[in-house]
């Protein structure tokens, strides 16, 4: 009972404890957010103070979450209203009492913060600039047209999917931001701002927008980082624009109309995938940035004339005097390059296809001048009018005439020059040649030929400039893939001949031999085993075959190891290209510069590393040789009295022998003790280690005493 008495005592002892402890807990969460709350409090007492004599609230990057009454008090306690108010980060979930108690805001800056809904945001009818940067919105208010006073309006990265028609209000906006939203399209009333600058960087248009070029006060313009496939022929409607960014989108032409801006001073068009620009691109006469890279597929201007900058593509342009038929002459010969195709696929010409269509190498058409318009063309035309697009292919007319198609044929240039030859000569495998009226029969030019006469050489497919870099890459990896294998065969050779790899040779040849043999002299239990024995035997008294067979697997060995190494550097050479592509000239040759450098670098370490091992192996020999020099001078010439024959005796361990000890050789001398020692003969500055052998004997007599002196002799 006493027991139970004293356990009864203890809890509540217990209890009591805890609930002590729980009230001075809370007392101290209390003490500590006074405490903060008085530190916030100071914070926004400090801000107020500093800003009532300019009528500016300043305070950024503070754990506040909330604005303080202080700020809505400011006109009542410095009298003086409150213009502008900058709370970046600060943790601010909404607008607060802002709207109500700050009437008179013409700046206010909430960068930084969580805000996902701005309603209210219209009582600030003074308002010029607002900045809401890096917040949580996903709309905008209808009433936000009613700050007739916004002139700069900042709502970047944020969630926004849509604008609101009630935008076209904001009738003295000037500057708009809204890039890193996920808009995809824009009301039409947009077009109706009279913004100078808008960005619509990184957002998810997939069409240009076409409101945007009804913004004919646009000044600066950036549509970049999108998925935009083409540019409005309206885009020549922005008379002003002296800025326009469409980098890293999908677009393949820009239209003619982009010269009518006179204005442009910067262009931006690289990461697309263009494959020419507007015949009369010198018009831009105030052009003064112009990027284009990451285009792989441009041919106009060829790559070459834009890596020498917007000077010399300007003077491309204005040294073409047809350059207006550029676009054109591309869709013809795309027209054409179909055409084709489809001549070849369906046969055109039926039972005469093959005497007038001839396929070189897979690489090139052949057919005679006249057929293309007396034969395929209008076959083909009467294959469009009786079936359907998808039945023939993509293309399903050809609009052009004889003298422009063949114009355009005899002009066209790509990477690898001109795309169609006319042949004086070219051979048939069949005939249907016909002369007044009636086949005529041709004399075989060659065997398997059947005709011989002109006819148009026309090859398959246009070359890009990548294509032809991607074919000289080719062959620059194969040229140094068999450089790697013939300077490694021709190193593995030249060590089978020195001693080490005859030796070398000799051992692994004697060890598989003697495998052999050992195999070779087991029991036989099946006649396989006893023929398996029988070529052992044969292969006994072969060993020269086996050292052949050594060195050939020896040679390709090194080769093969030689060759993974060359194809490892190929393949990280590819996939450095291919991160770089998009990447500026001037940013690809300082990225090489400095792994050309690091690269030095690295080889000399790896060389000086190199140099250190030879030169302690070299030092290792020559205390080596001092050991051996001192046990040979332990050795005294006595002559035997007894058989009348000199005998040598080692003073040290009173060993004896009738044999003339030998002095121990020198140690041969390594590349860079042979370098050191010509250069001691012009420079007598050297270091000691470079004066030849004998110097480098007293180092290693001094290393040798140094042993001596620790008992490690």
């Amino acid at each position: 009972m006493g027991s139970w008495i004293k356990s009864e005592e203890r809890q509540s002892l217990t209890a009591k404890l805890h609930e002590k402890h729980r009230k001075a807990k809370q007392r101290q969460d209390r003490d500590d957010a006074a405490v903060e709350e008085d530190k916030k409090d100071a914070l926004w007492k400090t801000a107020c103070n500093d800003g009532k004599s300019n009528g500016e609230i300043r305070l950024c990057w503070r754990d506040l979450k909330h604005i303080s009454s202080r700020v809505y008090a400011f006109q009542a306690n410095h009298g003086r209203a409150l213009h502008k108010l900058v709370l970046d980060g600060i943790g601010l979930s909404t607008l607060e009492g802002i709207c109500e108690h700050c009437p008179d805001l013409i700046h206010l800056s909430l960068a930084s913060n969580e805000i996902s809904d701005v309603t209210g945001i219209h009582i600030l009818c003074k308002l010029s600039h607002l900045n809401l940067l890096r917040n949580n919105l996903t709309h905008l208010p209808p009433n936000i047209g009613l700050l007739g006073n916004l002139n700069r309006l900042e709502i970047a990265n944020n969630k926004l999917v849509e604008l609101p028609t009630e935008i076209e209000m904001l009738s003295r906006l000037k500057y708009l931001n809204l890039e890193c939203n996920e808009l995809s399209v824009l009301p039409s009333s947009f077009g109706r701002l009279k913004c100078e600058t808008v960005c619509l960087n990184s957002n998810n248009f997939k069409v240009f927008p076409d409101s945007v070029t009804y913004m004919t006060n646009l000044v600066h313009f950036s549509i970049m980082a999108n998925q935009l496939n083409d540019m409005p022929v309206g885009i020549g409607r922005l008379k002003r624009l002296e800025v326009f960014r469409a980098s890293r989108n999908r677009i393949t032409i820009v239209p003619d109309s982009i010269v009518d801006i006179t204005t442009l001073k910067c262009l931006w068009l690289d990461s697309n995938r263009l494959s020419a620009l507007p015949p009369n691109l010198h018009r831009l006469s105030r052009l003064k940035v112009l990027k284009l890279d990451g285009n792989i597929n441009m041919i106009y201007p060829p790559i070459k004339i834009i890596s020498m900058g917007i000077e010399e593509v300007l003077r491309w342009s204005r040294t073409r005097l047809e350059a207006n038929k550029t676009v054109k002459i591309r869709q013809i010969v795309q027209s054409l390059e179909e055409v084709l195709s489809l001549v070849r696929h369906h046969r055109i010409g039926g039972d005469l296809h093959d005497s007038l269509f001839e396929v070189n190498n897979g690489d090139s058409y052949q057919f005679p001048p006249d057929a293309l318009w007396s034969v395929f063309i209008p076959e083909l035309r009467k294959m469009w009018s009786n079936q359907d697009e998808k039945s023939i292919g993509g293309i399903k007319s050809f609009s052009f005439g004889r003298e422009e198609v063949e114009q355009s044929l005899f002009e066209f240039r790509d990477a690898a020059g001109g795309l169609v030859r006319l042949l004086p000569n070219a051979r048939f495998k069949r005939c249907s040649c016909i002369q007044t009226g009636r086949l005529q029969v041709c004399i075989p030019p060659a065997p398997g030929w059947m005709c011989e006469r002109p006819a148009l050489v026309v090859r398959m497919k246009v070359v890009y400039e990548e294509n032809m870099l991607e074919k000289r890459r080719r062959l620059e990896e194969e040229k140094r893939l068999a450089d790697a294998a013939k300077a490694a065969e021709a190193i593995a050779k030249s060590f089978l001949l020195s001693e080490n790899g005859m030796i070398m040779v000799r051992d692994e040849a004697e060890k598989r031999m003697a495998l052999r043999k050992q195999k070779s002299c087991n029991p036989a239990t099946t006649v396989k085993d006893l023929l398996s024995q029988i070529g052992n035997m044969l292969w006994n008294t072969e060993l020269g075959q086996m050292e052949k067979e050594v060195k050939d697997e020896y040679i390709k060995s090194e080769v093969f190891q030689k060759k993974q190494e060359v194809l490892d550097r190929n393949t990280k050479t590819r996939q450095v290209m291919k991160s770089w592509l998009g990447v500026s000239t001037d940013e690809v040759f300082k990225c090489w510069r400095d792994f050309v450098e690091l690269s030095k670098k690295n080889i000399q370490k790896e060389e000086g590393r190199r140099l250190r091992d030879e030169m302690l192996r070299y030092e290792d020999e020559l205390v080596e040789y001092e050991l051996k020099k001192l046990e040979f001078s332990s050795w005294e010439q006595n002559w035997d009295e007894f058989n009348d024959v000199p005998i040598w005796v080692n003073t040290k361990s009173k060993e004896s022998s009738y044999e003339n000890p030998n002095p121990p050789p020198l140690p041969p001398c390594s590349k860079w003790i042979r370098q050191n020692e010509a250069e001691s003969s012009s420079d007598d500055s050297s270091p000691p280690l470079g004066r030849g052998r004998e110097a480098e004997i007293e180092l290693a007599k001094k290393r040798v005493e140094e042993m001596r002196r620790r008992d490690l002799v």
